[in-house]
């Protein structure tokens, strides 16, 4: 991955979550602070994979609009982060050197029709952006 920008760890953790890349969804996905050891760290990641497969495959879960109308467009194409501002892509909950941020998503078919995506609310935790489940 590229910079380690709110827009850029969105839109990448999107792309692999809708091709099914849920190893690199949780390398972006904030761990919670409790988890100290290595064995916790690799438990928590694995948990998270797991609640990121069932929001994937439910059709009550958290993706399944999303997923039926990516579907009746002919597939994803691409992900882009929709800009905030003229000033920024993302949204800066407390300044852009703060440690939050929020970007919008949108989800570009393969019919060329674009679909709201998702609300991605990101932390930063030692100098990198992660998004919060």
């Amino acid at each position: 991955s590229g910079a380690n920008t709110p827009e850029v760890v969105a839109v990448e953790t999107m792309t692999y979550l809708l091709e099914g890349k849920y190893e690199k969804v949780a390398e972006n996905v904030l761990i919670p602070v409790d988890a100290k050891t290595e064995d916790e760290i690799k438990e928590s990641k694995e948990k998270g994979i797991e609640t990121i497969k069932e929001g994937m495959s439910s059709k009550y879960g958290p993706y399944s609009d999303l997923l039926e109308q990516i579907e009746e467009n002919k597939g994803f194409k691409k992900v882009k982060a929709k800009p905030y501002n003229e000033e920024s892509i993302a949204y800066y909950a407390n300044g852009p050197e703060g440690d939050r941020a929020s970007v919008d998503l949108i989800i570009v078919c393969k019919n060329g029709e674009e679909l709201d995506g998702k609300y991605i609310p990101l932390r930063k935790r030692d100098g990198k952006w992660k998004v919060k489940l």
